[in-house]
């Protein structure tokens, strides 16, 4: 016979080092029979009406996956909010790790989030607070519940995962809807936000290819969920429980929920060891995100050294030469960009853009005009094999049948042997 509920939710907050605690910010309401309250939900009453929740708490040294949660107080968060734009460096205290679940997966009118969560950091302890749409009634006095307990603070900072353009809006929406804003007054729009999924693309989408949350949970955090529920089964398991008043689908969902905001914590301390330097990038294309991210901030040598690592790097493919070549041009370093250019020559016998390159170089900062028109030379024999094996096709056409870049530079060895005919000793 399989576990009961009560054992899979016993088991589950054993495996973290979580306890069940109501939430101390208002009194509760007497509870309904549908079950909510064994899984550590309370009915409460907020200023608003009636809602419900339950919270989780976490000891910091508890791991997720590889690390704990103690790590977010010992990482360097001054990075990770200058490449999320924030006007200032948050303390950890305001930050708010925030999840939901929601009835179906577009941002259309009928999609409303029934599962709130919050995580945050309240002494020794990770707190995380669900908010459970019981009743579709008490929304309102649900979200006024979330925004008193959990956003009200003037310095408070959202943490997400993909939340930029799907829970945060939602949940915005929601209080637009029943014209919350102005009542509760909270200036809504002048919360800053990390979105997590921006970073995170940036820096291992090359790596990994998929970046979900799921995806870091198992590449990056070490973490592999044990019988979790997919996402898209949560609509449906919450119909189940509005429609039969029972609470024994819904709680894999809560499960998958505190999960996902679990990882938010532990990856955005690793997003932010790595912005820091303190976590040491191995990937060509960690390298490549961070070197750009400094070059953005005007941290010019650390970029040249970002930029460096990525090519020396193990995995560092023709993009990640090319990109440093192009910045090596970009920073008048011409002697360091035409070494890198005669390295890809050498490296990738079919690519015509390094000689390219060498050839403009050649004519016109060296007045070379014989290495210039060689280097011309080699990228149309290499366009041609392109084109010859189909590994390339016509970029920019000039004609019907007629390679754009094979025509252009042909114009140019053509140029390029004029002038040197000119200025030949008769």
């Amino acid at each position: 016979m399989g576990r009961s509920l009560r054992d899979r939710i016993a088991a589950l907050e054993q495996s973290v080092n979580r306890t069940s605690a109501p939430s101390d910010s208002t009194a509760p309401v007497p509870p309904r029979e549908d079950g909510l309250e064994r899984l550590g939900f309370t009915r409460r009453q907020g200023r608003l009406g009636p809602y419900v929740s339950r919270t989780l708490t976490f000891d910091l040294l508890a791991r997720h996956g590889q690390y704990t949660f103690a790590e977010l107080l010992t990482c360097e968060l001054a990075p990770l909010a200058r490449a999320a734009k924030l006007r200032e460096v948050p303390g950890v205290a305001a930050l708010r790790f925030y999840d939901t679940e929601t009835s179906g997966l577009g941002t259309g009118a009928g999609t409303f989030p029934f599962l709130h969560a919050v995580a945050r950091v309240v002494g020794d302890e990770l707190r995380l607070t669900q908010y459970f749409l019981a009743d579709y009634a008490d929304e309102p006095a649900m979200l006024a519940a979330i925004c008193d307990e959990e956003f009200a603070a003037p310095d408070t900072v959202v943490v997400t995962f993909n939340g930029r353009t799907f829970d945060w809006p939602l949940f915005q929406n929601r209080l637009l809807m029943y014209r919350l804003g102005a009542e509760l007054g909270w200036p809504m729009e002048e919360t800053q936000h990390i979105d997590l999924l921006l970073p995170s693309r940036r820096l291992w989408r090359a790596v990994f290819g998929s970046v979900s949350l799921h995806s870091l949970e198992e590449q990056l955090l070490g973490l592999q969920r044990q019988d979790d529920v997919p996402g898209t089964e949560a609509p449906l398991r919450y119909f189940t429980f509005v429609n039969e008043g029972s609470a024994a689908q819904i709680g894999p969902v809560l499960e998958h929920n505190a999960m996902d905001v679990c990882s938010l914590v532990t990856l955005a301390a690793q997003v932010a060891d790595v912005l820091a330097g303190r976590r040491p990038a191995v990937h060509a294309a960690e390298h490549l995100a961070l070197g750009r991210w400094y070059d953005e901030w005007q941290a010019f040598d650390r970029a040249t050294q970002s930029y460096r690592a990525a090519a020396a790097a193990p995995d560092a493919d023709w993009r990640v030469h090319w990109l440093h070549s192009l910045r090596l041009k970009r920073r008048g370093m011409w002697a360091q960009a035409c070494a890198e250019w005669q390295r890809m020559l050498d490296r990738y016998p079919d690519s015509a853009l390094p000689a390219v390159e060498l050839a403009k170089v050649a004519e016109h900062r060296d007045r070379d005009l014989t290495a210039a028109a060689e280097f011309t030379r080699i990228a149309i024999a290499r366009r041609t094999r392109q084109l010859g094996s189909g590994a390339a096709q016509p970029l920019h056409p000039a004609g019907e049948g007629t390679d754009g870049i094979l025509a252009a530079l042909a114009h140019r060895l053509a140029r390029i042997e004029r002038k040197a005919r000119q200025h030949t000793p008769v």
